[in-house]
């Protein structure tokens, strides 16, 4: 930690330090699971594409139980033959972890990182940007903007170039109650509707409803008839 911080953290109470302690195992992946899914990975499982598709038919079947197999915890019926399932420590089929490792790799060639302080200066010279950003922000930077204006206050005289931003500051401000704010960021009807299917869809580009009920049927096909949801989900976004 930088002497900033550590100062700072000493006034801190133990439950705001446990808090932190936690977000810091999340973002570094602490809490993950380095169990394998195959024991002894480098050597091949001898599994084929026709073990898949035998698996597959058999726990399509209304009588898998008359199979012989060995039916796993997450539900699946694994033919003999098919999977060496002592090789695996999990579900062959799926992919379900059963076992969890007690131990976690460390120092693979990495370096120790400084914890600096995150002052509010900080913040602002980070939020600017990304208000100012001349292309649409992705997932990461729109999360970190919204997490920025919960805390600041819009700054005056910003000139937000994509509408994509407008829009989601737009939000943001209506979710704090701050509908005085949002209302300038309103110049025409469009950016009203613009506004309006943000709020429904998620995005801020004006999509016409077909394409988006093809995109629906799509992205929910499958290439066996009867898994397919496609029909359902194009049904489900004409509605919407």
């Amino acid at each position: 930690m930088s002497e900033e911080l550590l100062h700072a953290l000493n006034a801190t109470p133990t439950v705001r330090l446990v808090q932190i302690t936690q977000c810091i195992d999340t973002v570094m992946r602490v809490k993950l699971n380095w169990a394998p899914l195959v024991k002894v990975w480098n050597v091949p499982t001898g599994e084929s594409h026709i073990g898949h598709l035998i698996t597959l038919f058999v726990n399509l079947s209304p009588k898998k139980a008359k199979f012989k197999g060995t039916e796993l915890p997450c539900g699946h019926l694994i033919p003999d033959g098919t999977f060496p399932i002592e090789r695996y420590n999990g579900c062959p089929f799926c992919g379900t972890q059963f076992e969890t490792a007690n131990f976690v790799y460390t120092g693979q060639a990495s370096k120790l990182k400084e914890l600096r302080l995150f002052t509010r200066s900080d913040m602002q010279r980070v939020c600017m940007p990304l208000l100012q950003s001349p292309t649409p922000l992705d997932g990461t930077q729109s999360d970190s903007l919204k997490l920025l204006l919960q805390t600041l206050p819009l700054p005056e005289n910003t000139n937000i170039a994509m509408k994509e931003t407008a829009m989601l500051v737009a939000k943001t401000l209506v979710e704090q109650d701050k509908a005085d704010q949002a209302a300038l960021f309103f110049k025409n009807p469009t950016d009203v509707l613009r506004y309006l299917w943000y709020e429904k869809t998620g995005y801020a580009q004006i999509i016409e409803p077909r394409t988006l009920i093809a995109h629906a049927e799509r992205l929910y096909y499958h290439m066996w008839g009867s898994l397919g949801k496609g029909a359902k989900a194009a049904e489900t976004e004409g509605h919407d």
